[in-house]
């Protein structure tokens, strides 16, 4: 798979982003406490392709470009399975959901969220502790399917 396409919103030079790693985070910088960045370039390997993928989804998720934003967590779920990184994997599959709930394709969602506890449950992990802390990976708090999709209040189509 070919590196995908990163969207750096008013930046002129995404490399001067790299800076204040977090742990865990190879090539990573928080800027605004609601994006990440990920630049490929620093780091070649599949991890870092992967997690650049998945945040770029999720900066196109943020920008509520829905179609660009599911192919990219797609793909992303393709590394991760590929990486065998379960806790990766989970994450793609909710934010798929939560994309189907925006789309309002209520049986997509389903679907999704259903894999998403599926793979918590093989993790043995409660779902209600899919994310810890502050972690980057977090959505923002207005995608709530998961959270409507573990109370039951998900509708079903």
């Amino acid at each position: 798979m070919s590196a995908p396409h990163i969207r750096y919103p008013e930046m002129k030079k995404p490399a001067a982003l790299i800076q204040n790693v977090p742990a865990g985070m190879p090539g990573c910088s928080v800027w605004d406490s609601q994006v990440v960045f990920v630049e490929v370039a620093v780091h070649g390997g599949q991890i870092e392709t992967a997690l650049a993928t998945f945040y770029s989804a999720r900066n196109e998720l943020f920008a509520q470009d829905y179609q660009k934003a599911r192919d990219l967590f797609s793909r992303a779920l393709e590394y991760s399975e590929e990486l065998s990184d379960m806790d990766f994997q989970v994450k793609c599959v909710r934010a798929l959901g939560e994309i189907a709930l925006l789309e309002k394709d209520f049986t997509g969602a389903n679907i999704q969220f259903a894999k998403a506890k599926s793979l918590c449950d093989d993790m043995g992990i409660h779902p209600d502790f899919l994310y810890n802390g502050l972690e980057p990976s977090r959505l923002k708090a207005s995608h709530e399917g998961w959270k409507l999709f573990l109370e039951g209040r998900l509708p079903s189509s």
